[in-house]
């Protein structure tokens, strides 16, 4: 099939801005392409142009940047409003057979449902109103926009939550969940692990790594795992005090903090961990815990990242509010049927899958791609 995919904001902004980056080759949505590259589906991916990377990439796929208008209502973190993509789409509609819009929150997603209705399908990863303005924009755009234009485009919740969510104003809801994927290629189980549990993350207030490092060193102190150490990877503002910390705990010797790292590095590194640990206050989706997954890294987290649903259901992990030492304890001694379930059910995870799924279900809704494909 030739697939485009509409994602407008390819990386999540930091502090309210958006970081200038050398590549986009680790970001999720590069990885979903990739996913539909591996299928044999050509693939063009429609972004904002303030997304654009610093240095040339040789991709499998193609990338066309959009310049946002009006961008003190639209802010291009938030809402971006992508100049050209109507007169974009109607040129090339019949170069697609398929458009996948990620969020129906989204112009792109109102743009391609009134040039494109029947080729479109809907990705969704919100599974609430955006705080943004008290809720207000967010409930105008669902209970107006979405209900008057959108509402007959079949979507695909990436959680159950989100399934849910887009059903209390979209008529046509998949009854089948898709996750983000990730490169099988690139993450792989090993056989065991070597001895200490990982953190990956941005390190900014609400993903809670301080709370993780106050965790290991009771975890440590009351349980006596000295020789089980702790890696966290990311940067961000909150690194010195989060170091600060570690120095405090007492574990600075088994804490380490081992900076951002690319997907080769980090898979290397996620592999042989024990566990990645997760306390975040307000993710919904978060890509490290289906890399953890496919690498076959079981999880512990609290119940916040909308994948919670389907850690508990296939047991690759423990999900709980609140975990601490005792859970961490539990991570070792029930490594083995963890990482046996993780490597059983990675699949499910990988980006081909992910692709391959929302191919299919696109056949069931999107008329117009069934009949080029008969």
């Amino acid at each position: 099939m030739r697939v485009a995919i509409l994602n407008l904001i390819m990386t999540t902004p930091v502090e309210g801005a958006i970081v200038p980056r050398a590549s986009n080759q680790d970001t999720v949505i590069y990885n979903m392409a990739r996913g539909f590259v591996s299928g044999g589906h050509r693939v063009t991916l429609l972004t904002s142009e303030e997304y654009r990377p610093t240095e040339a990439e040789n991709l499998e796929f193609d990338v066309i940047y959009f310049p946002s208008a009006l961008k003190k209502i639209f802010k291009p973190t938030l809402l971006p409003y992508p100049t050209g993509l109507r007169k974009y789409l109607k040129k090339h509609l019949s170069d697609f057979d398929m458009l996948i819009s990620v969020e129906a929150f989204s112009i792109a997603s109102l743009i391609a449902a009134r040039v494109a209705p029947k080729k479109l399908l809907i990705w969704q990863e919100m599974a609430k109103f955006q705080r943004l303005f008290f809720k207000i924009p967010a409930k105008i755009w669902y209970g107006i926009v979405v209900r008057t234009f959108l509402s007959d485009i079949p979507v695909v919740g990436m959680s159950q939550t989100a399934q849910s969510f887009a059903g209390q104003f979209m008529r046509n809801v998949s009854d089948r969940v898709v996750s983000h994927g990730v490169d099988e290629s690139v993450f792989y189980p090993s056989e065991r692990h070597r001895g200490y549990f990982i953190v990956i993350s941005s390190l900014i207030k609400r993903k809670r790594v301080d709370c993780i490092i106050q965790k290991y060193a009771q975890f440590v102190s009351s349980c006596g795992f000295y020789n089980v150490a702790l890696k966290i990877v990311g940067d961000g503002p909150e690194k010195d005090n989060l170091k600060k910390l570690a120095q405090e705990s007492g574990c600075s010797d088994r804490i380490e903090f081992m900076g951002k790292k690319d997907h080769a590095v980090l898979s290397k590194i996620l592999r042989d961990a024990v566990g990645l640990l997760v306390y975040t206050e307000k993710d919904l989706n978060m890509v490290s815990i289906t890399e953890a997954l496919v690498s076959g890294c079981p999880v512990l987290m609290n119940k916040v990242p909308l994948i919670r649903d389907r850690v508990e259901k296939y047991n690759l992990g423990i999900v709980k509010d609140d975990w601490g030492c005792e859970e961490m304890k539990m991570m070792i001694e029930k490594y083995d049927e963890l990482h046996g379930n993780c490597i059983k059910e990675r699949w499910r995870f990988t980006s081909k899958n992910v692709a391959d799924t929302l191919c299919d279900i696109c056949l069931l809704y999107t008329s117009d791609a069934a009949d080029d494909l008969i």
